[in-house]
């Protein structure tokens, strides 16, 4: 779906830059005749300067430092968008709900042992003063407990607490057990997923139009298409999402001869658990990112038209109000409709982990009994659709509780990505002004 809201602006920029004229139509008649008289205007005076001093920025070393701040700017929203929006999520709709009566998972409230050391794991060292053999911290042997288990701090109330209470303790857990790399965890197989995911999507969109668009304009048609090249291609590589999700959520610090990528696949009868469930998801996303683009087209451009052919004032406002209620519609189908659907499909993919991998988090694989019955076959084919495509059948896998702290999560994010965009922005200017304020003094 994200390819198909890229590939939307993409042709809409062509179209612009190829049409500027029809653009420019469009427009209100007071913006027109400013637009009309800015080409017309003359280049002269201080608006020759300032093509000279723009001209003058394409240089080696200018193009250089631009370059390294965008790229320097671009590795962080990735790693911090990869760190909150993916890792952190997992974490947090997947930790146990300690609190109820019905989780499988105890945890203990005593202080936990010390950091792993691979040094001090078993290994035999001599004894330089005394020469006698010594085994040091020969508990860590017997101590079969889960990361969530040792990074948890001193004083942890198990029904009062969480390890993904906020963003700072989930990245602070991550750090304790494997160091600042534990927040990229994970990141290779999501970049493979993503990637095999697009590529997949644009073959068959390609396919797809070809057999049923041919040529046609009608927007309707391109939008079925992408979705239904989303459906499947996301289904096809279900399977990398669920093997991503387990690696976000296993606990491999102590294992050895660890491999620095690689993923373990469910098998091929619980990958069929997968197909409904992430047919719901992209269903859920096609509904809460293509009603606001297609109430836009079909409500705001007629309102717009008739503002324009002078029908009074009172359309441009109903226009503007049109198109805030139709994004206001998608900020709610975002809370209740896409949020619900990926926490059920993450919470399913993580029913699935092995009994026998340990976890970053304290982890009920039944969920307080929502996920007990994922495996069993005594579900009829109504219910097992209602379960895992229905909305319903999604609401019913978490509480309350799981949605809002999802919620706040995703605030959370945009808003650091929002203060992080604006200082991109100031940096760029700078060296913009910068540059311009150089070549003032060299001429």
């Amino acid at each position: 779906m994200a390819f198909g809201v890229v590939r939307l602006a993409v042709r809409t920029a062509i179209r612009t830059v190829s049409d500027f004229d029809g653009v420019v139509a469009g427009l209100p008649t007071p913006l027109q005749k400013r637009v009309e008289d800015y080409t017309q205007r003359d280049a002269t005076g201080d608006e020759e300067k300032l093509k000279e001093a723009l001209q003058s920025l394409f240089q080696p070393i200018p193009i250089a430092i631009f370059s390294l701040t965008l790229l320097a700017f671009i590795v962080i929203s990735v790693c911090m968008q990869y760190a909150i929006q993916q890792l952190t999520w997992n974490l947090t709709v997947v930790e146990a709900d300690l609190d109820s009566e019905n989780s499988s998972i105890s945890l203990s409230t005593s202080p936990p042992p010390p950091p792993y050391d691979h040094k001090s794991a078993g290994i035999i060292e001599k004894d330089v003063l005394d020469g006698e053999d010594s085994l040091e911290n020969d508990s860590l042997l017997s101590n079969s407990s889960s990361a969530a288990e040792r990074a948890i701090p001193a004083g942890y109330d198990a029904r009062t607490d969480l390890v993904t209470k906020n963003i700072r303790s989930t990245l602070k857990h991550l750090r304790q057990i494997g160091g600042v790399k534990m927040w990229m965890r994970g990141f290779l197989a999501f970049v493979a997923w993503a990637f095999f995911t697009v590529v997949l999507e644009l073959v068959i969109y390609c396919i797809i139009g070809g057999l049923t668009i041919n040529g046609s304009e009608h927007s309707a048609l391109f939008f079925v298409a992408d979705l239904f090249a989303g459906l499947i291609a996301s289904v096809m590589t279900s399977r990398i999402h669920c093997a991503w999700t387990h690696e976000t959520l296993r606990d491999t610090s102590r294992l050895e001869n660890v491999k620095w990528f690689s993923l373990k696949y469910v098998s091929k009868e619980d990958s069929k658990l997968l197909i409904l469930p992430t047919m719901r998801v992209e269903l859920a996303a096609a509904f809460t990112f293509g009603f606001p683009l297609v109430a836009t087209n079909l409500v705001f451009r007629p309102l717009l038209e008739a503002a324009n052919n002078g029908a009074g004032a009172g359309n441009a406002a109903l226009a503007c109000i049109a198109v805030l209620s139709s994004f206001a519609v998608g900020i709610l189908a975002t809370v209740f409709v896409l949020m619900p659907a990926l926490i059920a499909r993450t919470r399913l993919e993580a029913s699935l982990l092995p009994e026998e991998d340990d976890t970053l988090v304290p982890l009920d694989r039944t969920f307080s009994g929502k996920m007990a019955d994922v495996r069993e076959e005594q579900l009829t084919r109504k219910q097992f659709v209602g379960r895992f495509l229905s909305l319903k059948g999604a609401w019913a896998t978490f509480d309350k509780k799981t949605l809002r702290r999802s919620v706040w999560l995703s605030v959370k994010y945009h808003f650091i990505s929002t203060v992080v965009g604006m200082m991109m922005i100031v940096f760029v200017c700078l060296e913009v002004g910068l540059m311009v304020a150089i070549w003032g003094q060299k001429s």
